[in-house]
């Protein structure tokens, strides 16, 4: 697959003419990184624009503990480091690559003038940045108001009509997840995430094999994320 073929895979960069891709792809340069590299950390400058092409990175925030908490993780076609590139802050979160992978860089220069020129690339960041916002916003509710079935369910509904594929039965997150990593996402545990997502499958919401996730009752997962865990599981009253 060419450059231009890739770049246009992008969403970012899908209503782009011809000649704008073509830019693009000119600015563009590879890069590989091997399993666990850290592509960049927390309070370092931002000095380029990424575009995965192939293998999945996470995007992760530390506290002084090590303890991890992942806001996202990135598949094919999707891009970040956009940012710190805009406000000149440094960067808010690390990444580190989850296997062997290949990105494409623009430096920060070239990803300033095209933003500058054109309107169409701006309007199609602020619109990525805006839709990262509100899921961030989301999330940070969520640490403090829903339990983690709640949590995960939302999780599970917003990574499937992110990325998520048709699938015999229902949807699919093509993205390979493991119990750790889901619970990193949410702020639990991976034995709690491993129990609630037991539940879902018995209850036939989801399916869990091999690493990924099937949504196979979407209706039944959006009600999970308004009703807390007592709901789901009643306790018995004596009498």
């Amino acid at each position: 697959m060419s450059v231009e073929e890739l770049v246009r895979k992008v969403s970012l960069f899908a209503d782009l003419g011809e000649s704008d891709v073509r830019d693009i792809a000119s600015l563009a340069r590879f890069k590989t990184y091997p399993k666990d590299h850290l592509l960049f950390d927390r309070g370092e400058e931002g000095e380029e624009f990424l575009i995965v092409v192939d293998g999945r990175l996470k995007i992760i925030f530390l506290n002084e503990d090590g303890r991890e908490l992942t806001l996202t993780i990135l598949s094919p076609y999707q891009s970040l480091g956009e940012m710190s590139l805009i406000d000149d802050y440094p960067r808010s979160a690390s990444a580190v690559a989850l296997g062997d992978m290949k990105v494409l860089s623009i430096n920060k220069r070239d990803f300033r003038k095209l933003l500058e020129t054109n309107g169409r690339i701006a309007l199609g960041l602020l619109r990525q940045m805006s839709r990262r916002l509100r899921e961030l916003t989301e999330d940070t509710a969520g640490l403090i108001f829903l339990d983690v079935y709640q949590r995960l369910a939302r999780k599970l509904l917003t990574l499937s009509r992110n990325i998520g594929v048709p699938s015999d039965g229902g949807r699919e997150i093509p993205q390979r997840l493991t119990h750790q990593e889901l619970a990193n996402m949410i702020g639990a545990t991976r034995e709690t995430v491993t129990k609630v997502l037991n539940d879902m499958e018995t209850r036939e919401i989801i399916h869990f094999d091999k690493k990924r996730v099937s949504i196979l009752n979407e209706s039944e997962l959006e009600k999970s994320t308004r009703r807390s865990h007592e709901e789901h599981h009643p306790k018995r009253t004596s009498g």
